[in-house]
C-alpha cells in the first residue's frame, strides 16, 4: 500500500496497473489490482463538466491524499422535486433503466478540504462530490456491497458519460509522469 508519495514510481504503477483510464471528471484513474486506485487530479486535461455530479459508490472505501489538497461536499437526499436520483453502473455506454430515476431534493451536510497527509472513509451509501485541479489520492475499497451506484443530478440537468473524453493511454501515462514529478518536486522543496 502507498502511504507516501514518494512510495509511488511511474515504473512501479506500469509495473502493477490493471486499467489507466481518463475520467472526464477532472482525474485520471490506475488501478491496481482489484481493490486498489491511484487518482491523479489535474487541470493538464480538460474536465468535460463544470462539476462532478453528487453520487454514492458500489462500496466502502478509504482515500489517502498523497499529494495536494481535495475538496468534498457531503449530502443528505430527501423528498423532493428538484434533483433525480439515478442508478449508475459507472461502465461506458450503460444507460440506466428509465424507471430507475427518482425526484428528490438535496441538502449539504458538511464540506471539508484535505491536505496532503489527511485521509477520509466513506460508507457506500453515502452522497458526496469531490474537486480538485492538483491532487494524487490513494483508494482502497472493500467489495461490492451493491450492484449499481446513484447519482443525483437537478431535474433539468445534462447527463454526461465521463468516458465520453478519450485519451490515449501514452498519453495518460505522459500526464501521470509530469504529475509525479512536479509534486515530488513540490514536496523536496518544502
Amino acid at each position: 500500500m502507498y502511504t507516501k508519495l514518494l512510495e509511488v514510481t511511474l515504473e512501479n504503477l506500469k509495473r502493477r496497473y490493471t486499467c489507466n483510464q481518463y475520467f472526464g471528471l477532472g482525474f485520471i484513474q490506475i488501478k491496481l489490482e482489484k481493490e486498489y486506485r491511484i487518482h491523479f487530479y489535474t487541470s493538464l486535461l480538460p474536465a468535460i463538466i463544470d462539476k462532478e455530479d453528487i453520487h454514492n459508490h458500489r462500496y466502502d472505501f478509504t482515500s489517502y491524499i498523497l499529494y495536494g489538497e481535495l475538496h468534498q461536499e457531503v449530502f443528505s437526499l430527501h423528498d423532493g422535486y428538484t434533483h433525480n436520483l439515478e442508478e449508475e453502473s459507472c461502465q461506458e455506454g450503460y444507460m440506466p433503466k428509465k424507471e430507475s430515476g427518482k425526484l428528490c431534493r438535496i441538502e449539504k451536510l458538511s464540506e471539508q478540504y484535505l491536505i496532503q497527509g489527511s485521509y477520509y472513509t466513506l460508507d457506500h451509501k453515502t452522497f458526496h462530490r469531490v474537486t480538485s485541479t492538483s491532487a494524487i489520492t490513494f483508494l482502497k475499497r472493500g467489495d461490492h456491497r451493491k450492484n449499481l451506484a446513484e447519482v443525483v443530478r437537478p431535474i433539468n440537468g445534462f447527463k454526461i458519460c465521463p468516458f465520453s473524453k478519450k485519451v490515449s493511454e501514452e498519453e495518460l501515462w505522459g500526464v501521470v509522469a509530469d504529475i509525479l514529478s512536479e509534486a515530488k518536486k513540490d514536496i523536496s522543496s518544502q
